[in-house]
């Protein structure tokens, strides 16, 4: 990667409102005083992508696309954003900002209750303006959230490369049927896709993990990888 390089995250921006360490849920009129405070955090995968890649040193401007309402969680993703040294492309729309409340109980997985508002009114008008904007070398761009990026995707990426980009990466961003969907419907586009292991069983029709991974990346023109409890694995020319 040379100094030209910019990379363009367009997904999802979320407010994650943590609370760990629970025992218990209060019952009706019930108060129940936790021993740790709630924390507030920046998240979504346009937010994480694109602040991750400045941490591990990406060697270029970076960006990042998605759609706001207007209250107090949308300044405090963007302000949060722009802390890391990232740009934040926004649109903002008429639905309250996305948030999401993660309850961790001790000894569990972390349970996650979303309200996605303004991400599922993200255009895909709005990742092609940021496009022409930018002229990425590197897109990555998250699926399944918005019916109207859905839609355009193919355009998207394709704009991507007609613009000079060098490399995309393709994420469903839900295990659910319209993320993957979307996502398979690009698998003859050169790009890396990444799938966890539902979103890829739901590729592939079922299967076991190699075979299914071996059956989508036999669709597709570039690297396919996934990830899950057992770790990573990629496919790619064969291997």
């Amino acid at each position: 990667m040379t100094g030209d390089s910019r990379l363009l995250a367009v997904g999802t921006y979320t407010a994650d409102l943590v609370v760990a360490g629970l025992r218990g849920l209060a019952g009706p009129g019930e108060v129940v005083y936790l021993e740790e405070p709630f924390e507030l955090r920046i998240g979504g995968h346009a937010v994480n992508v694109a602040v991750d890649a400045v941490k591990l040193g990406f060697p270029g401007r970076v960006y990042s696309v998605g759609a706001v309402g207007d209250d107090i969680f949308a300044r405090i993703l963007e302000e949060g954003v722009e802390s890391h040294g990232v740009e934040a492309l926004i649109e903002r729309v008429e639905a309250g900002t996305a948030r999401n409340l993660i309850l961790v109980f001790g000894g569990e997985d972390r349970r996650f209750h979303v309200y996605r508002g303004a991400n599922s009114r993200l255009t895909g008008g709005h990742a092609v303006s940021s496009l022409r904007r930018v002229r990425p070398s590197h897109l990555y761009i998250a699926l399944g959230f918005s019916p109207s990026l859905d839609s355009m995707a193919e355009e998207v990426v394709e704009e991507a490369y007609r613009l000079g980009a060098r490399a995309v990466l393709v994420d469903p961003a839900y295990s659910e049927k319209a993320s993957v969907a979307a996502a398979t419907r690009l698998l003859g586009i050169p790009a890396v896709f990444h799938f966890n292991e539902r979103e890829l069983y739901m590729a592939a029709g079922g299967g076991r993990l190699l075979e299914a991974l071996s059956s989508i990346a036999a669709k597709a023109k570039s690297l396919v990888a996934v990830t899950g409890e057992f770790g990573a694995a990629a496919y790619i020319g064969g291997t």
